[in-house]
């Protein structure tokens, strides 16, 4: 039976966070959970990470795993990153992640998840840090980027996962979901439903009481944002998956208007008062999904 993490209590109390030394992929720790059924899920712990390697790992991994490949998930920190969702408008000078590992996002057959979050308004919107002018798609987008840069030093990448805008870094539990849901009898919306359900329930069993918004998928606790998600999905498969707060620096997230979503702020648990690493959250956060599968 799957146990979940050792929780601390605490508000302000600090919180170890996953190493910074970054492995060969065949040195990782591997966790074996197990699903609803019984069947194994391996649980890969990656350390901490730079995105766009990352997300081209993802990306590979799904093109080529073939109809038995296996399914896993991932678990990681990233270096701070704001990464830009299929929804939302490209940013002149971002890094296009899915150029380094050779895809073209519009020709791969990636499907993102249609989220209903939003106006299209509020897609277009990228608000800078220091109270610089919305990043617009207009023909000053240039400039624009250039704002970005110049308010933040945190790199943008657009990839091509469903959503908008949103930040990551340091003491936050990435969980990628590289699962083949038509092998599961899983619709993309039932998936995510599932992800939701699966951090709610984790932050259950730590004290802390989360909900869904309507028409705001991702997982909060009051008003404030805990876990965002997003996902693509490729023959079937999906990859991408949930970011939970656990112990970081909140502030680049006032850099944006986070998943379109604007007024809405984030939170985390250590201001939930629950101490407990970045790796336990994340993995708390995969047996709660593995048992739901």
């Amino acid at each position: 039976m799957n146990t979940l993490p050792h929780t601390t209590r605490g508000r302000g109390a600090a919180a170890a966070r996953l190493s910074a030394v970054t492995r060969p992929a065949d040195t990782l720790p591997r966790t074996t959970l197990h699903t609803m059924g019984g069947a194994p899920l391996p649980l890969h712990c990656r350390g901490r990470r730079d995105y766009a390697a990352e997300f081209a790992a993802m990306r590979r991994y799904t093109r080529t795993r073939g109809a038995g490949g296996e399914d896993q998930l991932w678990l990681l920190e990233h270096w701070p990153v704001y990464t830009l969702g299929r929804r939302a408008a490209p940013v002149a000078g971002g890094v296009n992640a899915g150029s380094r590992s050779g895809f073209s996002p519009a020709a791969d057959g990636a499907v993102p998840v249609a989220h209903a979050d939003s106006a299209a308004a509020q897609a277009r919107r990228l608000r800078t840090a220091g109270g610089v002018a919305p990043v617009v798609q207009t023909d000053s987008t240039t400039a624009s980027a250039h704002r970005l840069r110049a308010a933040s030093a945190i790199p943008v990448v657009h990839s091509d996962r469903g959503g908008q805008a949103t930040y990551h870094g340091p003491g936050q539990a990435v969980l990628y979901t590289l699962l083949d849901l038509k092998r599961r009898g899983l619709g993309v919306r039932r998936f995510v439903g599932l992800l939701e359900e699966a951090v709610i329930a984790f932050l259950g069993d730590c004290g802390v009481r989360a909900r869904r918004l309507p028409g705001a998928p991702g997982v909060y606790v009051g008003a404030r944002k805990i876990a965002s998600l997003g996902l693509s999905v490729f023959n079937g498969r999906c990859y991408h998956g949930v970011a939970l707060n656990v112990c970081m620096d909140l502030s680049p997230f006032a850099g944006i208007v986070a998943c379109g979503q604007r007024g809405v702020k984030a939170t985390q648990l250590a201001d939930c008062g629950v101490a407990m690493d970045v790796e336990s959250a994340g993995a708390g956060v995969a047996r709660s999904l593995a048992v739901r599968l």
